[in-house]
């Protein structure tokens, strides 16, 4: 529900420069002698919260006496125009609208979760503005630039600020409790007047003058600045610089934060919160340059605009730098790459279709309506040199048509490649694509019908591939592939059924001659085990009669050596080292979830390759694996309580 302030106030004190809008406040508290803070607040805001950046100001300013707008508190007693130029126009609309009017003044105040992050945690004062501040005006005000939180030094006497008093260490000011300071002295009395603040150290002073010198800039023209103007300027500046791509992104971010980090040095930015870890975590440079966070870093900003020019006011008033480029591939018109299209290396080609790649590189795309052709070239922004290489997207309907034509009338694939100057790869490629399946006697990959009823003769005759194929001049698998899977293809059944007669016979006189030729070997051999049997009659032999006949091999040869594992031991052996090994992980208390890939890989590689050969031998030992697998809420509350175990110091986890 929104307040409503019904009466003008009576009086009001008279902004001072450069006044922060909670010193102002203080100062009708204190002329308007009220004990509580909180009906101060309620008389002049309409509400108790925070002053640090008002709300309702529309409201507010009617009550005042005199002629005071609500821009005139934002823009002169506020930080807020520090932010006001790096936030997006949407933003800023809901941002403002909340300072001036604010329909619900019992919601979380917007504004303030943007300013505090500028804002110091605590009041602070120059002792030398203090002496001028009480000799001028009698009292001691609030300086709205003292409280910025990266600045430490006082803009007009470049002496530290203090926050607390340099005597007792009392808090000179506290918010919460709405006491500043009106008198040159601290609460405990002591005079403040009678004390001297040493300047900056010599290696600060250089980054804290910049920061001065670029944030009153700032202030000053927070009016005029919006976030898009500045957002060119950012970009602009940056690829003139080389750390910007022609896709807009900061081309290597390490490169550019090791220079930043070398202008400015180490121990300068880490003062400034913005430590090494910080700015090299992924994506924080561009996004703050970029303005893709909500919360700009104004510090960050500021700096990376004097790291480019000198000042940030040299980097708003300096005409923008000249990032045009020369235009990839020219302006046309361009040739046409087909060798068969009657405009072949003329400027026949009226247009390019650019397209924006990663890391500087452009392609080209270029189409002859004449023929069709079309192809891709490419342009780097680094070597701006011509690019002759050519890829090929589309031959085009002419290049396409000479192919199948020329091919009809060769119905060869060798002889269609050599008549067009092409490779054989290229025609058999794309020819199966235009016409189809390709049916040619002459082809490699198809027989006619002659050629294959002279493969079954000739098998027939030879009963062997290897014979027919060395007869024929064909590979041994084309004979195979004929023979046995193309025979129900044809008619003459009476070959057909001599030739898998022919087969089945010459395959028993096989087998029969193998039997003897073992026969004749375990005769003469004492003690023969099954290895050397197969080195003596041969592998292939050994391996024909094991498919075809392996009862009579069983029954005559030597049994095959007892080597036989005993699986129930070895399943149970295996299943106590796997729980071994998964408790050991446990106790170890890895930072990765204990999967049953983890598991098994703290195993033997022989353990390992028993457990994925022979799962079903081993059920126990898969029982274990599957009982000792984490899950993943298991694992977050692990890992949960390791942090707070290490947070406490102790590795013990309960």
């Amino acid at each position: 529900m929104n307040t409503q302030i019904e009466n003008k106030l009576a009086f009001f004190p008279t902004p001072y420069l450069e006044e922060d809008f909670r010193s102002i406040i203080y100062r009708y508290h204190v002329r308007s002698l009220h004990i509580s803070h909180e009906r101060t607040k309620k008389e002049v805001l309409g509400y108790k919260g925070n002053t640090t950046l008002p709300r309702n100001l529309n409201e507010i300013t009617e009550r005042i006496p005199g002629n005071v707008t609500s821009d005139d508190i934002i823009y002169n007693h506020t930080l807020f125009p520090l932010l006001k130029p790096f936030l997006n126009e949407h933003l800023m609309d809901k941002v403002y609208r909340d300072l001036v009017s604010h329909p619900d003044l019992n919601k979380s105040i917007n504004a303030k979760n943007y300013i505090k992050h500028i804002v110091s945690d605590e009041i602070r004062y120059c002792l030398d503005c203090i002496r001028e501040d009480y000799n001028n005006l009698g009292e001691v005000y609030i300086h709205r630039l003292h409280q910025c939180k990266y600045i430490f030094v006082c803009y007009k006497h470049k002496k530290i600020l203090l926050s607390n008093c340099p005597i007792c260490e009392t808090p000179l000011a506290e918010q919460k409790r709405f006491t500043f300071l009106g008198q040159p002295c601290c609460s405990n009395g002591h005079n403040l007047l009678d004390f001297k603040v040493s300047s900056l150290h010599e290696e600060n002073h250089f980054i804290q003058e910049a920061l001065l010198e670029d944030t009153s800039f700032l202030l000053s023209k927070a009016r005029s600045l919006t976030h898009d103007y500045l957002k060119v300027k950012y970009l602009s500046w940056l690829y003139s610089k080389q750390y910007i791509t022609l896709l807009g992104e900061l081309f290597q971010p390490r490169a550019f934060v090791d220079d930043f980090i070398n202008f400015f040095s180490t121990e300068v930015l880490d003062k400034l919160g913005m430590t090494e870890d910080y700015l090299r975590v992924k994506n924080r440079i561009w996004y703050q340059i970029n303005f893709k966070k909500e919360v700009p870093n104004v510090a960050l900003l500021l700096l990376i605009s004097r790291f480019i020019c000198s000042s940030f006011e040299c980097f708003i008033n300096k005409s923008l730098p000249n990032v045009s480029s020369i235009i990839p591939f020219g302006t046309g018109p361009w040739i046409c790459e087909n060798k068969y299209c009657l405009s072949y290396k003329k400027l026949s080609i009226k247009s390019c279709i650019r397209k924006v790649s990663r890391k500087d590189r452009i392609t080209g795309t270029f189409c002859c309506l004449a023929c069709g052709f079309t192809y891709v070239r490419s342009w780097d922004s680094q070597d701006i040199a011509e690019k002759i290489n050519v890829s090929v997207v589309d031959h085009g309907h002419l290049w396409n048509d000479l192919i199948v034509s020329t091919y009809e009338r060769t119905c060869s694939i060798n002889k269609t490649a050599t008549e067009l100057k092409l490779t054989r790869e290229i025609v058999k490629k794309y020819l199966p694509l235009l016409v189809g399946e390709i049916d040619s006697p002459y082809s490699s990959n198809h027989y006619s019908h002659q050629q294959v009823q002279a493969i079954l003769e000739t098998y027939s005759q030879y009963k062997s591939y290897r014979g027919t194929a060395r007869k024929l001049g064909v590979n041994r698998n084309t004979v195979k592939k004929y023979v046995l899977l193309n025979l129900p293809k044809f008619e003459n059944e009476l070959l057909l059924d001599e030739i898998a007669v022919t087969a089945i016979d010459y395959q028993e006189e096989r087998v029969n001659a193998c039997r003897n030729k073992i026969v004749s070997i375990m005769s003469t051999v004492n003690n023969l085990k099954r290895s050397h049997l197969r080195k003596l009659i041969g592998y292939s032999t050994y391996r024909f009669m094991l498919k075809v006949d392996r009862d009579w091999m069983d029954e005559v040869l030597p049994p095959v050596s007892p080597h036989a594992l005993n699986w129930d031991l070895v399943d149970k052996e295996l299943s106590e080292h796997i729980k071994e090994k998964a408790l050991s992980l446990y106790k170890q208390n890895i930072t990765i979830r204990i999967s049953k890939e983890r598991i098994k890989k703290s195993l033997e590689s022989f353990q390992r390759s028993r457990l994925a050969r022979r799962p079903e031998k081993l059920p126990l030992s898969i029982a274990v694996i599957e009982q000792y697998e984490e899950n993943k809420e298991d694992y977050q509350v692990r890992k949960k309580l390791s942090k707070e175990s290490l947070r406490k110091g102790t590795d013990d986890i309960n």
